[in-house]
This record gives C-alpha cells, sequence and structure tokens, in this order.
C-alpha cells in the first residue's frame, strides 16, 4: 500500500507521476487521491478541482524547469498559466535557429 500523503506539494508530486507515467488523461481528483492514499474528499482540501490540481503540477515543473520562485510563478488558473508560457515563447521567436541535419555520407 501506498504512504499517505500529507502535504500540496505531496499530491502534486504525485500528480506530475501520473501524467508521466500514463498521460494527462488518467489523472482525476479520484486517481490522485487513491495514489496518495487518502479520501477524494481530502484531496478538495487542498485543491478546489482537477483544473486547479493541473495547473499546480504544470506551474511546478515551470518553476523548476526556468528556477522561478513561487511568487514568479502563481498563476489565478490554467490559461493564465498558458498564457504566460505562450509569451515567454514569443519574447525567443526572433532568435536565428540552427538545425543540424545528419546523413550518411553516401546521403550527402
Amino acid at each position: 500500500m501506498n504512504p499517505t500523503v500529507t502535504s500540496k506539494e505531496e499530491i502534486i508530486a504525485v500528480c506530475q507521476k501520473i501524467a508521466k507515467e500514463r498521460g494527462l488523461e488518467a489523472i482525476s481528483i479520484r486517481s490522485v487521491a487513491s495514489e496518495c492514499g487518502m479520501a477524494v474528499g481530502s484531496v478538495y482540501n487542498y485543491f478546489s478541482s482537477k483544473s486547479e490540481l493541473l495547473c499546480a503540477a504544470i506551474e511546478n515543473i515551470w518553476k523548476d524547469i526556468f528556477h522561478m520562485s513561487a511568487s514568479q510563478c502563481a498563476f489565478s488558473d490554467f490559461v493564465e498559466c498558458l498564457n504566460w508560457l505562450f509569451d515567454s515563447v514569443q519574447i525567443y521567436s526572433d532568435i536565428p535557429r540552427i538545425t543540424i541535419s545528419v546523413f550518411p555520407s553516401s546521403e550527402r
């Protein structure tokens, strides 16, 4: 049996684990609660909806990737998180890209 999860951070980590192993479609409040060894209602004490849980999990990933503090990466909802991500990527869209193709010497 899984040990009981007792913090918001641990619930987010379990959510990310489920996404990594089984994909985003496998994430539900029920599946996260089961994996955490807690009641479904207990997850709702930390997250009011699946959307809020997903947003927190994605936010946590971006914090790790960009080494951001919690205040730099606090989104009110999933759409705001995606908008920030899109805007961040657009900043770098004018940087020239270098593409390297590797072919066997017989195909050059």
